[in-house]
């Protein structure tokens, strides 16, 4: 009898190896794979649009950590909150437009506007949709660090009344 005994003893024992090589094995997966699945549901980290100027024909833009300003030949516009591009160096904010007609007669008119584009380098593609009316206001290509000279529309002025 004490051999069986004996023999029940090993098996428990040879159970409680088992267990605990299963215990380090999940124990080391877990030690391994928990940083990975961190890293993983982490959100990468938010590029922004270099603070500076960017400027192209017939528009400039300045950009700061709070959203950017733009002046076109007859109108401008303005986006607020940080300009972040995605891993692929698209962006979009909101922001207004207002257009800037030469003669004091006719009124300035404010849009909502979405400004568009993508980022490579020192390269930056805007597009400017003004949201109320879906018109598109243009596409642009701008360079980092160059302000470009901007056709101004001409302020006209009220003529008084005729000389005799």
């Amino acid at each position: 009898m004490p051999a069986i005994g004996m023999i029940n003893q090993e098996v428990g024992v040879m159970r409680r190896i088992a267990t605990m090589k299963r215990e380090r094995f999940s124990m080391t997966a877990l030690i391994v794979l928990l940083p990975i699945a961190a890293g993983i549901c982490l959100p990468p980290t938010m590029r922004t649009i270099a603070a500076g100027r960017w400027g192209g024909p017939h528009v400039n833009l300045t950009v700061t950590p709070e959203g950017f300003t733009l002046e076109f030949d007859c109108a401008a516009g303005s986006a607020k909150g940080p300009p972040v591009i995605d891993r692929k160096g698209r962006f979009k904010l909101y922001g207004t437009y207002v257009s800037q007609p030469g003669s004091p007669s006719v009124p300035r008119e404010a849009h909502p506007a979405e400004y568009s584009g993508s980022v490579k380098g020192d390269l930056m593609t805007l597009e400017v949709k003004l949201t109320d009316s879906r018109q598109s206001i243009g596409i642009y290509k701008l360079v980092f660090g160059q302000l470009r000279r901007l056709n101004k529309c001409p302020v006209s002025r009220p003529q008084g009344p005729p000389r005799l």
